[in-house]
């Protein structure tokens, strides 16, 4: 099976063992169709029940939503999260405008999501990196209301990865040519690194070594040692 997120908002899955260009299930007539370009998917095992784990599948959009797909007898659909955009100068969510009734309104409320990262030992505990350059630490137990935020960067977040080993700590790249490392009970990033003048497009430690991760733009891929660059 591969899911692919459209610039339409709709997900869409494929069977790649079948002949053709058939789609077998798409997000199209869900009410919890996403009402922006879907930038990031990915499959993931979570918990169903109390003791039933099964697949599925989460997308990120720039309507501001997390939403969860499990295929049964179709695409049915839960809404994990609606990230609200922040007031920098107050480190709030901005409050909402009841002024306006536009669809345009209620997507512009809020914060385009552009990638996700879920906990490697916790199924219900994730990251948000969004266009505003903020990341949101989240839980599947709220829908609406973010655990931590952490602002540091200057443009769209590109990626954000949990450490696999090492508790509390992950990574972010970003529009603003920074890759960034975090504590979790730190509002601040703990390191800062730059090589160059270009976005960095994603990142990802390394499953062997913990000091390790590599950092992809447009024009290259490097590899960094966070003991040797610091």
């Amino acid at each position: 099976m591969l899911a692919v997120g459209l610039y339409n908002g709709a997900v869409v899955i494929y069977n790649v063992i079948r002949k053709g260009n058939i789609v077998i299930l798409d997000s199209m007539d869900s009410v919890a169709k996403h009402l922006g370009p879907v930038w990031s998917v990915r499959w993931l095992e979570r918990e169903r029940g109390t003791d039933e784990r099964g697949e599925v599948l989460v997308s990120t959009s720039a309507d501001g939503r997390v939403v969860q797909w499990t295929i049964r007898k179709g695409f049915e659909s839960l809404v994990l999260m609606k990230v609200k955009r922040v007031d920098k100068k107050r480190g709030h969510a901005a409050k909402k405008d009841t002024s306006r009734k536009t669809e345009s309104a209620r997507i512009s409320q809020f914060a385009p999501t552009t990638s996700f990262d879920f906990h490697p030992n916790d199924g219900n505990s994730y990251l948000i990196g969004t266009e505003e350059g903020i990341i949101h630490r989240c839980s599947c137990s709220y829908n609406e209301q973010t655990l931590d935020s952490y602002g540091g960067h200057g443009g769209p977040i590109y990626s954000v990865k949990w450490h696999p080993k090492v508790q509390y700590v992950f990574l972010s790249c970003s529009e603003d040519w920074t890759i960034q490392i975090w504590h979790e009970k730190h509002p601040n990033a703990v390191v800062v690194l730059q090589s160059g003048q270009r976005p960095i497009k994603h990142v990802e430690w390394s499953p062997y070594n913990s000091t390790i991760f590599v950092a992809i733009t447009d024009v290259s891929i490097d590899v960094w040692d966070v003991t040797a660059s610091m």
